[in-house]
């Protein structure tokens, strides 16, 4: 009667791993046998069979001796969790299993070999043929070689003949023209004839003409050498023309040459960069933080050996990953993520299993919004994790690399989510909160992407049925979509679409007003962010600011571009377009006008928008005793979302009013400025205010120009620049690029006193890399209102 031996299991979603202890048996006297749902272990008097819950692919298992333990690895053919790793089976259904398993694998085992066989059979058959077409590139490699000798022969002996006929031609003077070299080799084409029977054939072809190669060369050389005695001679006599004259006057002596000393050897000489223990430029140092740092972790630079010697010199260079996580840490709390991003990966580089770092990687990567970056970290780290607690000296549930998948998790869910990809981003959040239970965050973010993935699939019937030109049913689940989660951007704006092609202009206005106020800044929280005191850190604005803005209570859903971004760009293009379309149809000319000069400042290359532009100028000029409308701001006056904000590229505007036109006086709004093109960029400006006096001096190339600076998003409206609050000037030279292109380029021209906007696109502003200290994403748009104080000239 066998014994039943011992074993543990532990489990991961996609495999198990079972440790017999082998007591004192062999390696060799080990036997093993793994199906599907059935494993057989058996060694000296110890037997152990499991009944799996759940089918494993037996393909894949795989066995190892470590320690006297036997370590058998079995792949879940189905991502999950098992209560247990066996089951318990009554006598008969034990039985019943077990031979099933045994003839399944039989049969496996059976189908394995066949297929070898074939394989094999196969892989000879790809020899023969490899081997076959090898030897047929050799042979005409061979027949090439052997043609192109003979060609080139068969050149070598008519360069030759014609050679010699060409020395008899120069050596007998002008005679009658030599036959061409084509008919002297009647049989060149032929290949019956090697090359002694060709030179043979040749030579008496000459003789039959009256020819003589022989004597005609001999007669050449004679020619040559009569030519060079010739030369010969001349040559002498010149030497002796040229002998000094015994009577002749002697010549001036010529001056003594100044002899200069040769260059010096070169040399080679080396420069450093300053010492910097940090590696972070110095214009973003702290001093006095970074040498209280250094104080408080000197003993444990000293200890490492790499980091004494450098510790002396104040250099570092980059060589301790502990200090650089360290280092990570520090800015990733002061929210420079692009900096915490750069040591992470540095410390990385040195010591590659240092998966905190990569765990906090993932983390600035999320909120840097780079978001496939992100779930390659939240990846890497879980498959790392995963390998070591199924590696044999795995210490059993490990809280701390347990903390780093639900953290992973999570983060692989968020980012996920962001990019629309509901369902993997509800898995993902479920795998973490059935690892983490009782996590109310984890369970409410796991509520709240449930009720996405139900408003993501029917705004994908909607967009279906929209494009089958079912206008009814797409408003219908468009609608249904919204009432789940109101500020779904995508949903919002496609029902605008719909209702646009349904003729509800009314209603479209409304939702192209939410989905740009949704894509937009909260103003009341910007104008808050924006009036948070310079004085403070730069870090304590920074959280104040996100805290301000991340309060607001319409903050947008569903699948969003990054601010700034080209796609962004383009969904706001498109709802403001669609809004003034809808607005033109309303015969609210002066409002659509407005939505065409900001989708126009947008996209200044679209020549359609352009020429709708001019249309609605025009028939709004023709309508000049039209009473006047108020412009609209960017978000309806009624939403709950987020607070109205001026268009992006217009000046501030009065409060929005009512569609029923008051009966009581309305002052006109102020004038739209009129943009104007900027010489040699693609800078637009506009004049607000003209200088008080025609007579003052003008910004020229190198002037030190004076100014007064507000500055914004042209996306958004967010203000992150203005000199007047804090009561400053702002001071540079003009002309020389000590600003960005657009701002140097626009200002040139403007006088004292006069008031002017700049609209600057991305390329012409910070570009792909923003201003990330003063909250300008990449390629954003920026809008300046600039107001020259004063104009000096270069000293």
């Amino acid at each position: 009667m066998p014994l039943t031996a011992e074993y543990t299991w532990r489990q991961t979603a996609s495999s198990v791993v079972l440790e017999v202890p082998l007591k004192s048996a062999s390696a060799k006297g080990v036997d093993v046998l793994a199906s599907e749902t059935y494993v057989k272990i058996s060694f000296e008097r110890y037997l152990l069979e499991l009944f799996l819950p759940a089918p494993i692919e037996d393909t894949k298992c795989v066995a190892r001796v470590k320690a006297k333990h036997l370590v058998l690895t079995l792949p879940k053919a189905s991502e999950g969790l098992w209560s247990d790793v066996t089951q318990n089976l009554s006598k008969e259904d034990a039985k019943l299993r077990r031979v099933e398993a045994i003839e399944a694998k039989a049969t496996k085992e059976q189908q394995l070999a066949e297929r070898a066989k074939d394989r094999k059979a196969e892989d000879e058959r790809k020899a023969l043929r490899k081997q076959m077409a090898l030897e047929e590139d050799e042979r005409q490699f061979l027949d090439h070689l052997k043609a192109e000798e003979k060609r080139e022969a068969e050149e070598s002996v008519y360069r030759t003949l014609g050679g010699l006929k060409q020395g008899q031609t120069a050596a007998s003077g002008p005679s009658a023209a030599p036959k061409p070299i084509e008919a002297a080799r009647p049989h060149a084409e032929s290949d019956e004839l090697d090359e002694d029977e060709l030179i043979q054939e040749m030579l008496a072809e000459a003789r039959e003409g009256g020819e003589n190669p022989v004597t005609d060369f001999q007669e050449l050389e004679e020619d040559e050498a009569q030519d060079k005695s010739s030369e010969d001679s001349e040559f002498e006599m010149l030497e002796y023309s040229e002998l000094e004259d015994p009577g002749a006057v002697p010549e001036e002596e010529e001056e003594e040459v100044q002899y200069t000393a040769p260059p010096r050897a070169g040399g080679k000489v080396k420069f450093n960069f300053t010492p910097r223990i940090f590696p972070t430029p110095m214009r973003e140092s702290k001093q006095v933080e970074e040498e209280d740092w250094i104080a408080k972790n000197r003993s444990h630079l000293r200890k490492n050996p790499m980091l004494k010697p450098q510790l002396d010199a104040l250099d570092i260079e980059d060589s301790d990953p502990t200090w650089l996580k360290g280092k990570g840490d520090d800015l990733y709390r002061s929210r420079d993520y692009r900096a915490a991003v750069n040591a992470y990966t540095t410390a990385l580089e040195l010591s590659p299993d240092m998966l905190p770092a990569l765990a906090n990687r993932s983390a600035c990567y999320l909120q840097l919004g780079e978001l496939v970056r992100c779930l390659e970290d939240c990846e890497n780290l879980l498959t790392t994790v995963d390998t070591i607690a199924m590696s044999p000296d795995a210490v059993p549930d490990d809280p701390i690399h347990g903390a780093m998948r639900v953290k992973a998790l999570a983060r692989q869910g968020t980012a996920l989510c962001q990019q629309g990809n509901y369902d993997q981003a509800l898995k993902a959040l479920a795998k973490a909160a059935w690892l983490a239970p009782g996590d109310q965050a984890l369970e409410a973010d796991k509520s709240r992407v449930s009720k996405l993935c139900k408003c993501a699939e029917l705004k994908r019937g909607a967009d279906g049925k929209l494009a089958g030109g079912d206008l009814e049913g797409a408003l219908a689940q468009y609608t249904a979509a919204l009432a789940l989660e109101p500020t779904f951007v995508s949903a919002v704006s496609n029902r605008a679409a719909c209702l646009l092609a349904l003729g509800r202009f009314k209603e479209c206005v409304d939702d192209c007003s939410t989905a740009l106020a949704l894509l937009q800044v909260d103003p009341a929280a910007a104008a808050a962010a924006a009036a948070i005191g310079e004085e403070q850190p730069h870090f304590v604005r920074q959280e104040k600011q996100q805290e301000l803005l991340g309060s607001s209570a319409g903050l947008p859903t569903g699948p969003l571009p990054p601010a700034g971004s080209a796609k962004r760009r383009t969904w706001v293009l498109k709802t403001i377009a669609r809004r003034g379309h809808a607005y033109a149809e309303l015969g609210r000319l002066s409002l659509a006008v407005v939505d065409f000069q900001v989708a126009t400042s947008l996209a200044p290359e679209d020549e359609n928008l352009k020429n709708d532009l001019q249309l609605l100028q025009a028939q709004l000029a023709s309508q000049g005793d039209a009473e006047p409308e108020s412009v609209p701001t960017l978000a309806p006056p009624d939403s709950a979302t987020s607070a109205p904000s001026p268009p992006p590229s217009t000046s501030p505007s009065p409060p929005p009013q009512s569609e029923d036109v008051s009966a009581s006086p309305m002052p006109p709004p102020p004038a739209e400025p009129v943009m104007q093109p900027v010489d040699g960029c693609k800078t637009t400006m506009a004049v607000l205010s003209p200088a008080p006096s025609p007579a003052s001096p003008a910004v020229r190339k190198g002037c030190k120009v004076t100014v007064h600076a507000k500055g914004s998003l042209v996306s958004s409206g967010l203000e992150f620049w203005n000199t007047k609050r804090n009561r400053q000037t702002f001071s540079y030279n003009a002309g020389v690029g000590a600003v960005i292109k657009g701002w140097d380029r626009g200002c040139l021209g403007m006088k004292v006193g006069e008031r002017r906007l700049l609209l600057i696109p991305a390329e012409e502003g910070y570009g792909h890399m923003g201003f990330q200290s003063w909250g300008i994403p990449p390629n954003a748009a920026l809008k300046f209102e600039l107001e020259c104080v004063s104009v000096a000239p270069s000293s």
